[in-house]
């Protein structure tokens, strides 16, 4: 009789502390507030601070911005709101704080943004901390860069500038890819073809990049005191020990891709 007498006891107290972890989830999730708009802004200027930057393709003639804020308490709720100006062909959208509360902590705004299949403006996306995503781009122009957090951007055709301080940078089929920057976090992605100068860099992070054997123009390698791996399917280059690190390159003339790194590796793959 003990023992079941036990067993229920633990059995009550199992079952009360999932209620609460229940309602506890059901309060969290009930204390959010959305929001959006659209604009047929030929730029869009999008600045978050925690949460995450979402691009898609919209079926809407214009562009449409939508957000969630989401917080722990009302309270926390109240402090953090989505501010936005339009004028001149420009949308900026920004996050705001009252009672000069910048805290990341106990809030999050994500945003979605639905863009036109051809639509040829531009965005101008910044994210503190959480990720920027665009899996299925167009023919926009795009300069994404995120503090800490992914960044991963691929198939837009215009052109692209991309910067991550602390988290890892992805992309693919950017064939306006202008500059992608890592300073402490891991590169990976592949570069088709080049329609004009194209700078690669990292500070302490990795670079792990593709290219096409037959890519035209000119390449250039170069780190200081990390390492440079060539992949065996790529041909014409030439390694190098100097008084400033090693170096790689192949080919003369124009276009250029310009891949650096200061301490860290950079490994080179055949597409």
């Amino acid at each position: 009789m003990l023992a079941c007498a036990e067993m229920k006891g633990e059995g009550m107290r199992f079952l009360s502390t999932a209620a609460a972890l229940v309602l506890s989830s059901l309060a969290l999730a009930a204390v959010e507030r959305s929001g959006g708009m659209v604009t047929d802004a030929s730029m869009v200027e999008l600045e978050g601070v925690s949460g995450s930057i979402v691009v898609e393709p919209g079926d809407a003639a214009e562009v449409e911005v939508d957000w969630t804020v989401t917080a722990e308490t009302a309270e926390q709720l109240e402090t953090v709101t989505v501010e936005s100006r339009e004028e001149d062909g420009i949308l900026s959208v920004w996050v705001d704080f009252s009672e000069d509360d910048v805290s990341l902590d106990g809030h999050a705004v994500d945003f979605r943004l639905r863009v036109p299949a051809d639509w040829e403006g531009q965005l101008d996306l910044q994210q503190v901390s959480g990720d920027i995503t665009c899996a299925d781009g167009g023919p926009y122009d795009l300069t994404a860069q995120c503090v800490s957090g992914d960044l991963e951007v691929f198939g837009v055709t215009g052109d692209v500038r991309l910067r991550t301080v602390s988290g890892g940078l992805s992309f693919a089929d950017l064939p306006g890819l202008r500059e992608a920057q890592v300073v402490s976090g891991t590169m990976q992605g592949s570069v088709q073809r080049l329609e004009g100068h194209v700078e690669v860099d990292c500070v302490s992070g990795t670079i792990d990049l593709a290219i096409p054997d037959d890519l035209p123009g000119r390449v250039d390698v170069s780190t200081m005191s990390g390492g440079i791996e060539i992949d065996d399917g790529l041909s014409g280059f030439a390694l190098e020990e100097g008084v400033a690190g090693f170096s790689a390159g192949r080919g003369t003339g124009e276009p250029v891709l310009s891949i650096s790194s200061l301490s860290g590796e950079v490994a080179l793959r055949s597409l």
